[in-house]
């Protein structure tokens, strides 16, 4: 920068550059702060609240059928669950009820069955569940909770609604909504179904809870096909 002196003209002083690692890392906190954030606070616990609204079930084929995925770090690449909804593939395959799952990649690891009361058969019923996620002390756990139905009245929070393996990871930050609503689906009968979505995610830290994302996302409406 160039300056006048009154004695010898124009004097130069150079100003000192800031560092590269520096800029950068202005650039990351103006661009991605949600990112940042996520990174300085360690999730322990996701939880998802899921709606199905089914029209006119069938319980002679056991349908709709239905499928919830839930990740830990984005991806069904390493450790995460499967819950099965009117129907249960593992081992073999069984009527009604509903089955949760581990899988690690493609290699199924685990399961427990609630068959019992059966298969849904109630017309117009409003289905509601909670999926939960958590991790603690290097085991993670994948529960079923505070389920509504007809047909099933309340369920969930029992011993064939969890399921738990030892994990490396420290925090859920790498969780993904996205994969969790890619991941679900209506395998078989969903012209029987109205609508399925999840309705909201909850992050929490040490039993805090950190953020809410009540915006629907949805996974399948029968009303936006006839559009």
């Amino acid at each position: 920068m160039l300056v006048p002196d009154r004695r010898k003209g124009l004097t130069v002083i150079s100003c000192p550059r800031p560092s590269l690692r520096f800029a950068i890392s202005l650039i990351v906190v103006a661009v991605f702060p949600t990112v940042v954030l996520a990174q300085s606070t360690a999730i322990d616990r996701i939880e998802e609240d899921w709606e199905l609204v089914i029209s006119e079930p069938d319980p002679n084929v056991e349908a709709p059928q239905v499928i919830n995925i839930l990740s830990p770090n984005g991806t069904t690449y390493g450790n995460y669950f499967l819950l099965e909804l009117n129907h249960g593939t593992q081992p073999e395959y069984i009527l009604g009820g509903r089955q949760l799952q581990h899988w690690f990649g493609e290699s199924f690891r685990s399961q427990v069955t609630a068959s019992a009361p059966g298969v849904l058969c109630i017309a117009d019923e409003s289905i509601r569940y909670t999926l939960a996620l958590s991790i603690d002390d290097g085991v993670m756990k994948c529960q079923v909770r505070n389920g509504q139905s007809v047909s099933w009245g309340e369920f969930g929070g029992t011993s064939s609604d969890r399921l738990s393996t030892s994990t490396s990871l420290n925090s859920l930050n790498w969780y993904r909504t996205e994969t969790s609503v890619n991941g679900a689906k209506i395998g078989y009968g969903s012209f029987r179904v109205s609508r399925f979505r999840l309705i909201e995610v909850r992050k929490y830290s040490d039993n805090q809870l950190v953020s809410r994302d009540t915006t629907p996302h949805v996974v399948f409406d029968r009303s936006q096909l006839s559009e």
